[in-house]
């Protein structure tokens, strides 16, 4: 299938409302986006609600964040899709209103919200929001009827959030769980456990950097397997960067089994080291302690305490995990 075929399909057809749309695709062997499962690669047609431009990740790659929705979902609901790609293979998106088809893409979940990622499998086509749909599939006229429409009750869509600088006044607000972290997040607090330390070779410009192997006992899908034989399994190791340790303010002697709040910890994602965070000073706010032992009275530490027990009870249960 591709979105050629697509185009000369369904001539004569009427669709009229959401629940029509949604048998054509079925007919089509495409999915609403709503009906998507994670876990699975999936086939859809939707409109471009939202994007950001391709960003360098790593090496030659690039990741692109687009937001997409279809009329199975409520409005103002979008889903996010991230590829990752040399920037001469992007998707040719230019504005919001492109109709996009996505063939093979996997399905994953996060924080109970589904979210799309290319793999090399993935293929994908653009219809251009000024390309003329008259006389084409009536799914595709209908779709973008559908967004005109959604355009005239106001936003639409959520919007990628704008970069956000660390500050002084980072507060519990900023704290998050691994489990909540996405390609939306660029800083975040976060209270963890150092599970391993090492001493990691620098990047350029960069004197030392210690490598931390940490977990706060939430899963996140975007975490890659780790080979490091530690207590905990699954998608719950997340590895932390430190640089220059020896320039952050009180920075704390760092060991195992130990809990350490990260404040201002960049978040990045690529296809080779998946979620990946890393500290270092923050030269705006040379004073802050970016890093800081916690050992006690914290509510958010209790939290951590509480799900490292009940991940150790179900250690002892190997059925339950």
């Amino acid at each position: 299938m591709s979105l050629d075929r697509i185009r000369g399909f369904g001539s004569g057809v009427d669709i009229a409302t959401p629940n029509e749309f949604t048998q054509q695709l079925q007919r089509n062997s495409i999915q609403p986006i709503r009906s998507l499962v994670p876990n699975t690669l999936g086939t859809i047609l939707c409109i471009v609600s939202n994007f950001t431009p391709a960003v360098k990740s790593s090496g030659t790659d690039h990741k692109l964040v687009v937001r997409v929705a279809d009329p199975s979902l409520p409005h103002r609901e979008t889903v996010t899709w991230i590829t990752f790609r040399d920037l001469h293979s992007m998707p040719s998106i230019q504005s919001p209103g492109d109709i996009l088809y996505l063939e093979d893409v996997k399905v994953q979940e996060f924080s109970g919200k589904a979210q799309l990622l290319s793999n090399y499998g993935t293929r994908w086509e653009v219809l251009s929001i000024d390309d003329d749909v008259e006389g084409l599939n009536p799914m595709l006229k209908y779709l973008r009827d559908w967004w005109l429409s959604q355009q005239s009750r106001g936003p639409s869509a959520q919007s990628v959030p704008s970069f956000v600088e660390p500050s002084e006044n980072i507060r519990t607000k900023y704290l998050k769980k691994v489990s909540e972290l996405d390609d939306s997040t660029r800083y975040v607090d976060l209270l963890i456990e150092v599970l391993h330390i090492r001493d990691a070779e620098p990047a350029p410009y960069i004197r030392s950097a210690l490598r931390c192997l940490v977990t706060d006992y939430t899963e996140n899908y975007l975490l890659h397997d780790v080979e490091i034989s530690t207590p905990v399994r699954g998608k719950r190791l997340l590895w932390c960067t430190i640089n220059n340790p020896d320039d952050i303010p009180g920075m704390p002697q760092l060991q195992p089994n130990h809990y350490y709040r990260l404040r201002g910890a960049k978040v990045t994602i690529d296809r080779f080291d998946g979620l990946t965070v890393m500290v270092e000073r923050n030269d705006k706010f040379p004073k802050t302690k970016v890093v800081n032992e916690v050992t006690g009275g914290l509510p958010e530490l209790k939290a951590l305490l509480e799900r490292r027990k009940k991940y150790a009870g179900r250690l002892a249960h190997p059925r339950d995990i």
